[in-house]
């Protein structure tokens, strides 16, 4: 930070972009090997070390730049001093347990990720699209995740989805992270294959990362991937082969040719490399379905009805409720006494019953301009991908709280401020 103070202006703000883009790239590799660290019972801290300095990078190049009274600069600042405020309450008046209060730091910082990102965004990078490198970015991801998972696959190592060996998640950590990274990036590679069918070279290497991304998804074995990396291809590609007016007939032809080709591909890959953990996860479906007595609402989401309902209880029984109804009852003390309470794994519900009313309105107020872009831009690949990242947190969890997700999602927001800019220009 030295060396930025003796800078110009420009070369400053170059500087701080390029830092700002590198920090995203390590972002993959910095999870990769918290999760490394945690399967051989090894130390977490790199991953909290990593969005600390993040967040710090990010605050700092901002007050270099702009005043304490900047009016985005005050939303993230009373965001962070609400969230903050709430966990001292949390530890002076209902649990008093400092560890607690250490431990839901790192969960808020998460939270705050996003929105520090999309800020940086804002004041950085929104209206200069020579400096607007998050499509690369995202490509970037497509190939490192797809290799963090593969190669260790291949290699015999990581660990399985589920603890009767179906599916694979290598040496990320949770399950429904990493489920959440390769949902955006097939809608990215997706989008990006099927638009690049008349350049022969971009068509063949977006179509291998594209597959290798797919794969990925259809291995890891969570219900919500498997279906919706399918239903994701087959609409991308009957609006490439039959609603696509620009395309030509010799472009059809080969995007058909070649989707037949990967088709089969794929059957042989699945049925030779990936069997045994794709049976597992098979089975795994089955017992569910009927261990619930073929319930489909209990099947889908995976007891999560049953876990709000707990919670619920939970709270009532719980003293000074006005208390918790304000500023919740924090993360770390659900889990050591809320039993099947703990985690709900929907987002909403969780940032309830652990921030309070207090962390739901600082949800929804920091996040509600970009649900209007969504709405109101035309249908891309953003708009889509924030519909996706906002669904899946309200009924499956893991996103706000998530650092994989959480950056994604502050950069799909990102992109959504940064191409309306372009937009208007």
């Amino acid at each position: 930070m030295i060396i930025i103070l003796i800078l110009s202006n420009k070369h400053k703000i170059e500087l701080l972009i390029k830092i700002f883009y590198c920090l995203l790239i390590l972002m993959p590799l910095i999870d990769f090997v918290n999760g490394l660290l945690i399967n051989i019972g090894g130390p977490q801290i790199i991953g909290m070390f990593y969005r600390g300095f993040f967040i710090i990078f990010i605050l700092v190049s901002l007050s270099i730049f702009y005043k304490y009274n900047d009016q985005g600069l005050l939303k993230i600042y009373i965001a962070s001093f609400l969230l903050f405020f709430v966990l001292f309450i949390q530890t002076f008046f209902l649990h008093g347990n400092p560890y607690f209060f250490t431990s839901d730091i790192s969960v808020v910082l998460k939270l705050l990720l996003s929105m520090y990102i999309i800020e940086f965004s804002k004041k950085f990078i929104k209206g200069k699209s020579k400096k607007n490198y998050f499509n690369k970015i995202l490509f970037i991801y497509s190939i490192i995740f797809p290799v963090l998972l593969l190669i260790p696959y291949f290699l015999g190592l990581g660990t399985s989805t589920y603890n009767n060996g179906g599916g694979y998640k290598g040496f990320f950590s949770a399950t429904n992270d990493i489920t959440i990274v390769f949902l955006l990036l097939n809608i990215f590679m997706g989008s990006t294959f099927f638009q690049s069918i008349t350049n022969r070279k971009k068509y063949i290497l977006n179509g291998i990362v594209y597959f290798a991304n797919f794969s990925s998804l259809i291995l890891i074995g969570t219900k919500t991937g498997i279906l919706f990396g399918i239903i994701c291809f087959l609409f991308l590609y009957i609006k490439t082969v039959f609603f696509n007016k620009k395309a030509s007939v010799v472009n059809r032809i080969k995007v058909l040719v070649i989707t037949i080709l990967i088709l089969f591909l794929s059957i042989y890959i699945f049925k030779n490399i990936f069997i045994e953990p794709l049976l597992n996860t098979y089975e795994r479906f089955l017992y569910f379905y009927n261990l619930y007595s073929g319930n489909l609402i209990q099947f889908i989401s995976s007891s999560r009805s049953i876990f709000l309902g707990e919670a619920y209880m939970r709270l009532d029984e719980e003293p000074m409720k006005i208390i918790r109804f304000i500023f919740g009852s924090g993360f770390k003390y659900r889990i050591q006494n809320w039993g099947n309470g703990d985690l709900v794994e929907m987002d909403m519900f969780d940032t309830f019953f652990s921030l309070g009313i207090i962390g739901i309105g600082i949800v929804l107020i920091s996040y509600f301009q970009y649900f209007l872009l969504s709405v109101k831009r035309t249908i891309g690949i953003y708009s889509v991908s924030f519909w996706i990242l906002i669904l899946y947190s309200f009924f499956a969890g893991h996103v706000l709280y998530s650092a994989l997700s959480s950056t994604l999602l502050g950069i799909v927001c990102a992109q959504l401020v940064c191409k309306k800019d372009q937009e208007r220009g």
